[in-house]
């Protein structure tokens, strides 16, 4: 009874390490995603750049950049008419250039540097937030390039404009503070759950019987609960742009950045996948050795001859 009592406790055992270290190691993906890019500026900047190729995104700024240009010039109907061709014409080509890309980054930087403090519980009030307390993208120097060009071409009424307010809203601050906790959490626990994933899962075969099955039940489990937090990004992704309905936040820019972060961190739990895809090659491998191992050890020792 005692060896029957050991025998469950030792199963036990087994079945919750592959169970916890199953859950964790999404979740230590999704750590390490934010660690990389929510919490590097250089790692923001490089998923951010991305959208500066996106046409649906350039076509939106120069929209954006167009009108609040226009806004500012005091002229009749027939004269708008012809600046609003005129200026469209300028930032498309302005955003078309590589001159656009370097304002772009430099941009997102700035935002980034801003939300992070926010995030960190920093003073971001010096940082770049907009009257209403918002992380904005300030395309200023996207907008000087254009007025240079339309000096260039003899349109003096382009110096005389008043400063324009090109900033792009990304995120409210309210939003970012609120978030802290689980910014905090995450950026945390990325040092070390990985870590406690791994050796969870190791333990679990380690100690497992049959090690072939533990194998594969882990590979089970980690793909499984890899789905689960993928389904929980897609969700939480919709949610959020859905939240913005009716918000000044809610540009072609917020939209796409917020599918470019959630597709980001979609690539990043694909390890997950493959780790699992990794392990159950593993349980096969596993299970040939021992089924090869059990059949040499029970095949009968042929009787000596005599001599």
């Amino acid at each position: 009874m005692v060896h029957a009592h050991h025998q469950r406790g030792h199963r036990a055992a087994v079945v919750a390490l592959l169970l916890v270290g199953s859950l964790l190691t999404p979740l230590a993906l999704t750590a390490l995603w934010a660690r990389e890019t929510i919490s590097s500026t250089d790692g923001y900047v490089a998923v951010a750049d991305t959208l500066a190729a996106d046409d649906d995104v350039r076509e939106a700024l120069v929209d954006h950049l167009t009108t609040a240009t226009l806004d500012q010039v005091d002229a009749g109907a027939p004269l708008r008419l012809a600046m609003e061709s005129l200026v469209r014409e300028v930032l498309t080509r302005v955003v078309d250039s590589d001159a656009f890309a370097t304002a772009w980054s430099e941009a997102n930087r700035r935002a980034h540097t801003t939300a992070l403090a926010l995030l960190t519980d920093g003073d971001a009030g010096a940082l770049g937030l907009s009257d209403d307390g918002q992380v904005t993208l300030d395309l200023a120097p996207v907008v000087e390039l254009a007025r240079a060009e339309l000096l260039a071409r003899g349109i003096t009424l382009a110096d005389s404009l008043p400063q324009i307010d090109a900033s792009v809203p990304l995120v409210s601050s309210e939003d970012l503070v609120t978030a802290r906790s689980a910014y905090s959490t995450l950026d945390t626990v990325a040092d070390w759950l990985p870590w406690v994933a791994a050796l969870m899962l190791v333990a679990a075969v380690a100690l497992a019987r049959r090690r072939a099955a533990a194998l594969a039940w882990a590979a089970g489990l980690i793909v499984a609960a890899t789905a689960l937090v993928s389904l929980a990004v897609v969700v939480g992704r919709s949610w959020y742009v859905e939240s913005l309905s009716g918000s000044r936040l809610r540009t072609e820019v917020t939209v796409a950045l917020a599918d470019t972060l959630g597709e980001s961190a979609l690539v990043a739990l694909r390890a997950g996948y493959v780790l699992g895809a990794g392990l159950a090659v593993a349980a096969v491998v596993v299970w040939l050795v021992a089924r090869l191992t059990g059949r040499r050890r029970t095949q009968p020792v042929p009787p000596a001859q005599p001599a």
